[in-house]
């Protein structure tokens, strides 16, 4: 299927989620709208126009939830471009860096970091440290991505005999936070994917999305991740009915071989206070065992006795 019939049909498949829920009675759009869909991200309207691309950025995008570049099992959903664009660049990009930087102190055959290398103390260069299959360490200078005049004085070392260079290596890292809202974006998409705009109808849910859109503001005390042995637990959508105090949607995706767990508030009590929750725990450095059920596969997103699902699985479970 091409990426444009893949957007017409993703589309119509929301646009008609987005319908069942306009027709409850006690809820009101607004603006008002027969067709259209809305940016899980931003919560800005979009018609069936936005399907093809506009110099403004205000049109709608395929996102791959997670990013292909994260050699994750992906979704795919419509986002609006911006939402895409800005997320990739301020969120993506510090949460790829995170996993390379894991991968490669892991000693993972073939994993790569970006280096700044200085040789001496005075010459620098750009290149590549790898590591083998043999789990070595390879240093790749990249001629290409290096100061010539850097280059030629290297060149003019090595020809007058320089046998036993000091290296310096520095890492390019990433910024504090990021890869933790990057994460928490994956989830909350996920979470979307599954179960459509009965999910979003959820107040503990608007500093999520206040978080993601601002990763430089300190919205929430605590992201919502989950660090456990979880790896016999399979990937999916899940209720944690206990502690009552963590009652909430858990959201489970592997990543480069990594599995991550993040939690999502519920509909009703405890809604956004499971992150004052899960920080409390974290300053205590208290571990916890956790009570979860699996969520189901439904006709979440195409039949309309399923569109507020998530919230009758809330209301209905039991600690």
């Amino acid at each position: 299927m091409s990426d444009k019939a893949r957007k017409v049909r993703l589309f119509d498949t929301y646009s008609k989620n987005l319908q069942f829920i306009r027709n409850h009675p006690k809820i009101q759009l607004d603006p008002d709208f027969e067709e259209g869909v809305v940016c899980p991200q931003c919560f800005r309207y979009f018609g069936r126009s936005a399907l093809e691309p506009f110099t403004d950025n205000k049109y709608l995008t395929l996102e791959h939830v997670p990013p292909k570049s994260l050699k994750g099992r992906s979704d795919t959903i419509l986002t609006c471009k911006e939402c895409n664009s800005s997320s990739g660049y301020k969120l993506d990009i510090d949460l790829k860096k995170e996993q390379d930087i894991f991968e490669f102190f892991s000693m993972i055959p073939d994993s790569k970091m970006d280096t700044e290398i200085t040789i001496n103390g005075e010459i620098k260069t750009r290149g590549i440290t790898k590591i083998s299959d043999s789990r070595t360490v390879q240093l790749h200078l990249d001629k290409f991505r290096t100061d010539p005049a850097e280059f030629d004085k290297l060149e003019e070392k090595l020809k007058s005999g320089m046998l036993t260079p000091d290296f310096n290596i520095k890492f390019q890292g990433f910024r504090k936070r990021r890869p933790e809202i990057a994460l928490l974006r994956i989830a909350y998409l996920l979470a979307f994917s599954k179960f459509g705009y009965g999910f979003l109808i959820n107040p503990g849910l608007y500093k999520v999305r206040e978080q993601i859109n601002n990763p430089d503001r300190e919205v929430m005390s605590h992201f919502g991740g989950i660090i456990g042995s979880f790896d016999k637990v399979p990937d999916g959508h899940y209720l944690l009915t206990l502690p009552k105090e963590l009652k909430s949607f858990l959201v489970i995706f592997t990543i480069k071989n990594r599995k991550h767990l993040f939690l999502l508030p519920g509909p009703n009590s405890p809604g956004f206070g499971i992150y004052d929750y899960m920080n409390t725990l974290s300053i205590k450095n208290q571990n916890i065992d956790f009570h979860i059920k699996h969520i189901t596969d439904a006709p979440f997103l195409t039949q309309e006795e399923y569109a507020f699902s998530t919230i009758d699985l809330f209301e209905t479970s039991e600690y």
